[in-house]
């Protein structure tokens, strides 16, 4: 009984990692104010990433192909992104502000 419990756990957790995989977007305090740190989980590679300015124009579109990548906003005008992670029925969305004085800041949003 104990063994079919642990399985029945094991299998319940699985499936619910794979349908909400983790994303974090992180700026380092250490380190340039401008770039932050994406990290997906392996469920998500072949995602797709992308970008959008306050007027909801397609700043940048790409395919996640490393659970670990780097957005650096150093040369984008001071403005409120968007970045969307997609992939089958998953969403993440996050919003990020630039200013010149304190770089970026990035709030998930939904």
């Amino acid at each position: 009984m104990k063994s079919l419990m642990l399985v029945l756990s094991l299998v319940v957790s699985t499936a619910f990692a794979n349908t909400n995989p983790t994303v974090q977007l992180t700026r380092s305090e250490y380190q340039n104010q401008n770039i932050l740190t994406l990290k997906v989980d392996k469920e998500l590679l072949g995602a797709t990433f992308q970008m959008l300015d306050s007027d909801g124009k397609v700043v940048s579109t790409n395919e996640l192909t490393k659970k670990k990548r780097t957005i650096d906003f150093t040369d984008m005008q001071n403005d409120e992104y968007v970045v969307r992670i997609t992939k089958d029925n998953f969403t993440r969305v996050f919003k990020i502000f630039k200013d010149i004085e304190t770089g970026v800041l990035c709030e998930n949003y939904y």
